[in-house]
């Protein structure tokens, strides 16, 4: 990764070295257990390109994907936001699920609301970057959203189309600068803004390219490792099941689909295990309640193989291993 100095990284005193995804245990040691430190909101499932790496949107897997394609209703995410900030804020609010969240038509008014709300103490969004509302840049700047990331993913345009499924390379590239060129027009000193490249072994040969290319102009620039969307890509990566532990995610997060079903963790894009709905409850009594408790404990107990969920990803390997202690104390006495 390269860094600029003129932005301060607003994310990094949250998640382990090397990860936007996995909180410090510390900080889950020292946070509430009765509501997510870190709270990721799907705007829309909806999206423009098909990616090879995403489960819910390319060719090879919308066969499997069963969940109806709609928009949040404004309604609803306002009374998420609003009980984000009566309850906290949460440390980290992420913007983004399995869709483009810049296809909902209120994305910005979203971020702004809550920014406005101080729902989160940070306010992150993923992005594709090929939105074609050449409005939409300043808009979202100027929401007061604090960090964002631009999945660009390819250094060539044939790259591109390969990895993402459309020939929209020039479009996402102009989108990119424009978000670096409109915030030092506007005088801003947020949002912290890294470019990103899936770490694909496929796309190594465009690696150190891509950071040339994108390392003096962004404040970051960031290679993620490739994960298999909780069994949803398949066998990515071989794990060691008698080395596993108990994946941190269920322990500080959760997530909220469009349509308001809640699922154990964002690498849910198929909605195959939906433990609440905030359409009739609160984020609270769905994140303490008897199914969420229940995930837990197995979880603790090493207990993965039972999780249809769990049982087949990978991703808890990259993730750090919690005290015993300390998961006892989230399973309240039972792990």
């Amino acid at each position: 990764m390269t860094h600029s100095a003129s932005i301060e990284n607003p994310m990094r005193p949250f998640f382990i070295p090397g990860s936007y995804s996995f909180m410090r245990p510390e900080l889950i040691e020292q946070g509430r257990q009765d509501f997510p430190l870190m709270l990721n909101i799907e705007p829309t499932l909806n999206c423009n390109l098909r990616c090879f790496m995403c489960p819910a949107h390319n060719e090879g897997s919308r066969g499997r994907m069963r969940r109806a394609r709609g928009f949040m209703d404004w309604g609803l995410f306002t009374r998420l936001m609003d009980e984000c900030a009566a309850e906290g804020p949460v440390l980290v609010l992420n913007m983004h699920k399995d869709g483009e969240s810049t296809l909902h038509p209120r994305f910005a008014d979203m971020l702004a609301y809550a920014r406005k709300k101080n729902a989160a103490r940070i306010i992150h969004f993923n992005t594709n970057a090929s939105f074609d509302d050449p409005g939409l840049v300043d808009a979202i700047l100027e929401s007061g959203v604090d960090d964002i990331s631009l999945s660009i993913d390819a250094f060539e345009p044939e790259t591109f189309r390969k990895v993402k499924g459309r020939d929209l390379f020039g479009q996402v590239l102009a989108n990119c600068h424009a978000f670096f060129e409109r915030r030092a027009a506007l005088g801003l000193d947020r949002p912290f803004i890294r470019a990103k490249m899936l770490g694909a072994p496929e796309l190594a040969g465009e690696f150190a390219r891509f950071a040339e290319y994108w390392g003096p102009i962004a404040d970051e620039v960031q290679v993620q490792p490739l994960h298999n969307f909780a069994g949803g890509l398949g066998a990515v990566r071989k794990t060691e099941a008698k080395a596993r532990h108990a994946c941190e995610f269920p322990f500080f997060s959760t997530a909220v689909n469009w349509d308001g079903g809640v699922t154990l963790c964002h690498r849910d894009c198929f909605g195959e295990d939906i433990l609440g709905d905030v359409s009739a409850a609160s984020i609270r009594e769905v994140y303490t309640g008897a199914r969420y408790r229940a995930y837990r404990l197995a979880l603790a107990q090493g207990r993965a193989h039972e999780l249809p969920l769990c049982a087949g990803c990978d991703n808890w390997s990259d993730g750090p291993r919690l005290p015993e202690a300390l998961l006892d104390r989230l399973c309240g006495g039972e792990g």
